[in-house]
């Protein structure tokens, strides 16, 4: 989970665009996250397959891990067209 703000120490999980067990690539949007002062996406660091570790509605620390992405053999970088 990335920092927001010095201020905000934690976020509600809004929605997951991904289920657990998707193949992602790196960029791609994974969640939507809330909290008091912003809400924002998270996008995937990495290309592989999604472990979903926090639920929708759930709240979570900020520096504590949302998903798992593990890698995959034939799932790397970005997905073509990305800017």
């Amino acid at each position: 989970m990335p920092a927001v703000s010095e201020y905000v120490q934690e976020a509600v999980v809004a929605r997951w665009y991904v289920t657990d067990g998707e193949l992602v690539h790196q960029d791609d949007e994974l969640l939507a996250v809330e909290t008091d002062v912003a809400d924002f996406v998270v996008r995937a660091q990495a290309p592989g397959m999604v472990e979903i570790l926090v639920e929708e509605g759930h709240t979570v620390a900020f520096g504590k891990p949302l998903a798992l992405i593990h890698s995959v053999e034939g799932v790397r970088g970005e997905r073509r067209g990305a800017p």
